[in-house]
């Protein structure tokens, strides 16, 4: 589920643990739907990408312009706030992907 991009690494994490344990039958759809787990569709995900860029332009600049300790920490950075604003459920892999993207320009 997790590399078909239906569950984030965390989120296949607990469905496995869970499995392991015998809950809902060990049927891992079954465990991620007990727990509301989600794909985010992308278009949803890079409009909050598109959103913090916005609200956060120094923190944009440096990631873009930064050298690789800068890029690194703001990516740490909005991946967090992307995170933090989608209560988990968000790729993080995919975040970084969409600001590599849209640092590319």
């Amino acid at each position: 589920m997790e590399t078909g991009g239906e569950l984030t690494a965390t989120q296949a994490k607990q469905v496995l643990g869970e499995m392991a344990a015998g809950e809902h039958g060990g049927d891992p759809k079954a465990i991620a739907a007990a727990h509301g787990f989600e794909a985010m569709e992308s278009d949803e995900l890079e409009t909050l990408v598109d959103q913090l860029i916005v609200d956060h332009p120094d923190e944009w600049s440096r990631f873009v312009d930064g050298d690789d300790g800068d890029r690194k920490k703001m990516q740490g950075f909005f991946t967090g706030q992307i995170m933090k604003a989608t209560q988990g459920q968000a790729d993080g892999r995919a975040v970084a992907q969409l600001l590599g993207q849209k640092s590319a320009g």
